[in-house]
């Protein structure tokens, strides 16, 4: 039986950042780096991921006990689109705004 090295690491972080240190794994792994470079690369990379994005309804935030029904009602009236970040592994709000427009243009580099 073949032994492969296995080492788990948090990545804490989510979908496209998860992707984009996937990414750099597999390619210091095409440039031949050993398990335990390609380990430090990937710890490297993890504090530098700044992941910002927002929600379009507040429905899931609520189903996930993210948000109370109070908040989530409340939102929703005034279609507040939360601006939320992932910080120290957890989504925690950034900021609220009142239009997907007016998030996608936060989200935007200037």
């Amino acid at each position: 039986m073949n032994h492969v090295p296995i080492e788990i690491i948090d990545s804490r972080s989510v979908s496209l950042g998860l992707g984009l240190i996937v990414t750099a794994a597999a390619r210091a792994i095409q440039e031949g780096r050993s398990l335990l470079e390609v380990v430090e690369a990937i710890q490297q990379l993890i504090p530098k991921m700044n992941i910002i994005f927002v929600v379009d309804t507040l429905k899931y935030l609520h189903m996930g006990g993210r948000i109370g029904g109070a908040s989530a009602m409340l939102g929703s009236a005034l279609k507040i689109k939360p601006l939320l970040h992932r910080h120290e592994g957890e989504v925690s709000p950034l900021e609220r705004v009142r239009s997907k427009c007016r998030a996608s243009s936060l989200l935007s580099p200037t």
